[in-house]
Parts: C-alpha cells; sequence; structure tokens
C-alpha cells in the first residue's frame, strides 16, 4: 500500500512517511469516518472565533481534493511556463543567428 501512494503520488524519500504512519495507525481504529471528519475539527482550529465562518469545515477526502486539485493547477502552470521559456530562447538563438 505504501509503495502504492509512493507511485500515485509522485513522492520520493522520506517526506510522505510520518503522514503515512499516521493515517494507518489511526484509520482502523476510527474506520472510514475518519475521512469523514472536517478539516478544522481535526486541527482544532473550529474553536477559534471568526475561522470557521471564513474557511468551511470540509471533511478530510475533500480537503484532499482540493488541495490536489491545487497541486494539479500549479504543475500544469510551471510547465507550461517552462515550455513557453524554452520556445521563447529557441525563438530569439534562432532570430540573432
Amino acid at each position: 500500500m505504501i509503495v502504492a501512494i509512493y507511485v500515485l503520488t509522485g513522492l520520493y524519500g522520506m517526506a510522505p512517511l510520518p503522514f503515512i504512519v499516521f493515517v494507518l495507525l489511526i484509520q482502523p481504529q476510527t474506520g472510514p469516518s475518519f475521512w469523514d471528519t472536517g478539516i478544522l475539527t481535526i486541527t482544532r482550529l473550529d474553536r477559534l472565533p471568526l475561522l470557521p465562518k471564513i474557511i468551511p469545515n470540509f471533511g478530510l477526502n475533500e480537503a484532499f481534493m482540493v488541495f490536489g486539485a491545487f497541486g494539479l493547477a500549479f504543475n500544469i502552470n510551471s510547465r507550461y511556463y517552462a515550455l513557453y521559456l524554452v520556445e521563447l530562447l529557441l525563438t530569439t538563438k534562432t532570430s540573432v543567428t
């Protein structure tokens, strides 16, 4: 299972290991309802008076989907920008010579 998480997320090294261990230890005790728990509830930020009014208390599964969407959008944007810079560099080199 850990190997599948590394392959699917593209993470290499030891960085995600503490999170994976945490999830594998907590989930059997709480069951699937663990993923329905709000992100503000897990972090105990729902106790602050103004924060729950500004940020909705998404479930962990929805919070990870939003995080993944932002990560994917950033990755696409950064790759597009890198290709744009390479194309700009190639066109300036060919126009100069």
